[in-house]
C-alpha cells in the first residue's frame, strides 16, 4: 500500500476547499427545496385541455366599433360565442357596443384601462389597468369580467402575478391572425 504524504498548509487547503463545496451544495439544495413548492415561472393560460373538439375565439377590442354590429350577426348566424376583451378607454368611448356584446351571450374580458404595456408599469400601475377596466365593464353590463389579456401580449412573471393577485385570470392567444395567414399559405 502506498501512502502519499503532505504538508500541513495543503492538508488545510484541502480541507478549506472541501468545505467549501459542502456549504455550496448543502446552500443549492436549500434552494430548491424553497422553491419546489411554487411555481418559479409564471405563465398566463394559453390553452385548455379538453375532450371536446373545440376552441375559444377571443376577440380584442381596443380601437373603434364600427364592426362590432356585424360581428354580433355573424356569431349568432353560426351559433358562435367569444369572448371580447375589451379596453377600459373603448367602454368608456361606445358602452352601446359593449352592451350588446354582453346582451348576444358573449363573454367580455378585460384587456387594462388604456393599453398600456404591463411590463412598462409598477404594480400600482398594472393594479390601476386592471381594476379601473373591470369597473367599467362592470358598470355596463353588471357582472364583474374574470379574465384578463395583456395589451399585445406582454407579459413577465410579475404582471401575470399581479393578475392573478387581483382574481384574474391571465390570458394568452395560441393561434392568432398571423399563423392563420400562415396556414392558409400552405
Amino acid at each position: 500500500m502506498r501512502y502519499i504524504v503532505i504538508g500541513k498548509r495543503i492538508f488545510f487547503a484541502f480541507c478549506l476547499l472541501f468545505a467549501t463545496i459542502c456549504v455550496v451544495l448543502v446552500y443549492s439544495a436549500g434552494q430548491v427545496l424553497q422553491t419546489a413548492g411554487r411555481a418559479v415561472h409564471k405563465y398566463p393560460i394559453y390553452s385548455v385541455e379538453t375532450d371536446k373538439q373545440q376552441v375559444a375565439l377571443g376577440i380584442n377590442c381596443a380601437w373603434d366599433n364600427a364592426d362590432i354590429p356585424q360581428l354580433i350577426r355573424i356569431l349568432d348566424e353560426y351559433n358562435v360565442k367569444a369572448t371580447f376583451f375589451v379596453v377600459g378607454d373603448w367602454c368608456d368611448k361606445y358602452p352601446e357596443s359593449v352592451r350588446a356584446l354582453h346582451d348576444a351571450g358573449h363573454e367580455i374580458g378585460s384587456h387594462s384601462d388604456t393599453h398600456a404595456d404591463m411590463t412598462r408599469l409598477d404594480r400600482a400601475g398594472m393594479i390601476r389597468e386592471i381594476q379601473d377596466s373591470a369597473d367599467k365593464i362592470e358598470a355596463i353590463t353588471g357582472e364583474r369580467p374574470i379574465l384578463f389579456r395583456t395589451p399585445s401580449g406582454a407579459y413577465n412573471a410579475t404582471v401575470v402575478e399581479v393578475i392573478e393577485q387581483q382574481g384574474f385570470y391571465p390570458i394568452q392567444w395560441d393561434c392568432d391572425l398571423i399563423d392563420m395567414k400562415t396556414i392558409n399559405r400552405l
